[in-house]
């Protein structure tokens, strides 16, 4: 049995792109907590939070291999995430009704 937490990111992608899909679950483990934290920051919302560090951990998976620099994919599939997040909160804003404050005055 492979132990994974040994391997720097790098060799871990390497391994993912070679099919091993164990190698990207330890890339996954490795930087859930700051992905997280990154979409957090954009959304201020645990629950959209944890759906747009999803959103990234599959984009990073399908794009892996346009990631030129193998040592940066926590940074990488931070930036991911905040964009995912970002996406999240345009599109949650754009289907609240605009809500005028002068109605709420009687």
């Amino acid at each position: 049995m492979k132990n994974y937490k040994e391997h720097r990111d790098s060799i871990l992608v390497d391994m993912t792109l070679l099919g091993d899909e164990r190698a990207f679950e330890e890339l996954v483990k490795r930087h859930e907590k700051n992905v997280k934290g990154t979409a957090y920051k954009t959304t201020g919302n645990t629950f959209s939070a944890e759906d747009a560090a999803q959103d990234a951990f599959v984009s990073a998976w399908m794009c892996l291999d346009d990631l030129r620099e193998k040592e940066k994919f926590g940074p990488w599939v931070c930036s991911i995430a905040k964009n995912h997040a970002r996406t999240l909160v345009t599109h949650y804003y754009s289907t609240i009704p605009d809500v005028s404050f002068h109605l709420l005055e009687n």
